[in-house]
């Protein structure tokens, strides 16, 4: 039973954070909660990967708890952001990049379990976390040098996404 509240409890705090993210990204700003998002996954996948070594079953299924709930909420975090980002600074390609959004998440979460088994038997439960964590800085490092503060940003007109729509209109036809 406990396994399964476990593994639940990320999905819970992912919306929780989701519901919260909805309502304070334009209080806080996209790029910010989508990087404090993702220095919230990376610490709680990594206080996930520590959990097999405590000797308690009771500090184990605590540690557990809390790490994974961080880690939906970081989750939760990230998704929101980066659809917000996404649908902010490109409107005229919604729908594209969406859907490639959603590609790219498919994909994580099949083929995530399948690698992450086989690191977990080549090198253990703790190292195949922290090798998790690796891309997953890589981004944030990228988000941090390229996204637009909010601050910074610049809607596009209404003429300027006309303009980029009927462009890639003509180009794709």
């Amino acid at each position: 039973f406990m396994v399964g509240v476990i593994f639940s409890v990320f999905s819970v705090c992912m919306v929780a954070s989701t519901l919260f993210c909805s309502t304070h990204l334009e209080i806080y700003g996209r790029k910010t909660i989508f990087l404090l998002g993702g220095i919230l996954s990376v610490l709680s996948i990594a206080a996930f990967s520590m959990v097999s070594m405590l000797p308690n079953p009771a500090a184990f299924v605590t540690a557990s708890l809390v790490s994974r709930a961080l880690q939906g909420a970081g989750q939760g975090m990230i998704f929101t952001a980066g659809q917000s980002i996404l649908t902010f600074y490109f409107p005229g390609q919604i729908q594209k990049l969406l859907s490639r959004k959603e590609l790219a998440f498919g994909l994580g979460f099949i083929l995530g379990p399948m690698i992450g088994g086989d690191i977990d038997l080549a090198v253990g439960f703790f190292w195949s976390f922290i090798i998790v964590c690796i891309p997953l800085i890589i981004c944030i490092g990228f988000a941090e040098k390229y996204f637009p503060s909010d601050q910074m940003a610049r809607r596009p007109s209404e003429a300027e996404t006309c303009d980029a729509s009927l462009t890639e209109t003509l180009l794709d036809s």
